[in-house]
């Protein structure tokens, strides 16, 4: 370590992305009569001054199996904010063929589910969550996932969106009536980047189609109708939920 990057700052950002409980070994002054060496927690050595000539070992840790997108609907914070559902979170992602290296808005994030989920999809990019609901932001903050990359961006969109890194893919959940002024905004930011909309009612769809129309862009609509098993009596009956169209440019 050296200059501004010191074990402190280093172990700061490790408790943030949740690995406070890891262990660290700090060197000072290795190899001199006023060597010294620590180990602690990761928090623990946040909160602490070091000597300017030292090194920095932290422990390799376990950490979760990566896996394809769609984790299940009950591993996220609910409250009443509405969610994406686990397969259409998992379809939207594959709509937008999210890379490690992206960077990605997701706007109208309501529980942060596909946020998470994109996160988790491309580790060495980052995430803008852009949601205007009071408790779905309070949702989000919550995050058990201690996603590193992503950041909760507090307003409506379009406004919010000025001064955001470009994005190499955009997941629209939600627009609050302004979805054209939404879908400028992204293509003035990146006129290539990689577009999904998710719709429920026809005129969010019809919105959208004529928002594509506008920019000179196809759109491909795929509705997805899930229905699932639920148990009355010795009876298994199906369950449907509203069906989703996936807007995307092609």
């Amino acid at each position: 370590t050296g200059g501004e990057v010191t074990p402190a700052v280093i172990c700061a950002k490790l408790t943030e992305a949740g690995l406070g409980d890891v262990q660290a070994v700090v060197g000072e002054n290795l190899g001199t009569p006023q060597q010294k060496i620590s180990k602690n927690a990761v928090r623990k050595i946040s909160e602490s001054a070091f000597a300017p000539l030292c090194v920095l070992l932290v422990e390799s840790c376990e950490v979760p199996v990566r896996r394809v997108p769609g984790l299940p609907d009950e591993v996220f914070i609910r409250g009443k904010t509405p969610m994406t559902k686990q397969e259409v979170r998992a379809a939207a992602l594959a709509k937008l063929a999210v890379k490690p290296t992206d960077i990605l808005w997701d706007i109208g994030a309501g529980t942060g589910s596909v946020s998470i989920e994109m996160a988790l999809a491309a580790p060495l990019g980052y995430v803008y969550a852009v949601e205007c609901d009071a408790a779905a932001c309070s949702l989000i903050k919550q995050d058990k996932f201690h996603a590193h990359n992503l950041a909760l961006i507090e307003g409506k969109a379009p406004e919010e969106l000025t001064g955001l890194p470009a994005p190499d893919a955009v997941f629209i959940g939600g627009s609050k009536g302004s979805l054209p002024e939404i879908i400028d905004a992204v293509l003035t930011a990146n006129p290539s980047a990689r577009l999904c909309v998710s719709a429920i009612a026809l005129e969010t769809l019809q919105t959208a189609l004529s928002s594509f129309a506008t920019h000179g862009m196809t759109a491909q609509i795929t509705q997805i109708a899930i229905s699932r098993s639920s148990s009355v009596g010795n009876l298994h009956l199906m369950k449907a939920n509203n069906p989703v169209f996936l807007i995307v440019r092609e």
